[in-house]
């Protein structure tokens, strides 16, 4: 059965996120749990909670922001490309950068889980922030992702 009603959730991080799927598995009776974090859908790193709510399915996308990012940008490219890059197909240099990139935020966001005190802290948020000022110029630079003069065609 296919979900009726879908909602999505950009938390700051995996901790956050840990922590909101939790409530989201108390909060339903009947919840399932698709967890592409550890093994990517195409790159796609997000955790799903399909729960049932008065006999009606509903998804909610879980998602940091690094996470959501990333989506982003495998959407724009799907936009402005071809669909399939969405799905693990086009081209195979895209294909490889969105591999890329989708293996560093999940190294640094299992890095980010798993170190702690603030000195690592600081050195950490500092990291996310450089990563997402990436993702945000690939996804805002016409010529990288399409156009007359991009990088990819």
């Amino acid at each position: 059965m296919q979900d009726i009603a879908g909602c999505r959730l950009i938390l700051p991080d995996m901790v956050v996120q840990e922590e909101v799927i939790e409530r989201l598995r108390r909060a339903f009776a009947k919840v399932v749990i698709i967890d592409r974090r550890q093994h990517p859908s195409h790159g796609y790193r997000a955790v799903h909670v399909i729960a049932a709510s008065r006999q009606k399915v509903v998804e909610i996308q879980v998602r940091t922001a690094l996470q959501h990012l990333w989506a982003e940008l495998s959407e724009k490219l799907s936009d402005v490309i071809h669909q399939a890059i969405k799905y693990g197909g086009g081209e195979p240099r895209i294909h490889d950068l969105l591999m890329k990139l989708s293996v560093t935020i999940g190294d640094f966001e299992d890095l980010e889980v798993n170190l702690g005190g603030v000195d690592s802290h600081k050195q950490l948020e500092s990291m996310k922030h450089g990563l997402r000022n990436l993702l945000e110029y690939i996804i805002n630079r016409p010529e990288i992702i399409g156009g007359e003069d991009a990088i990819f065609d």
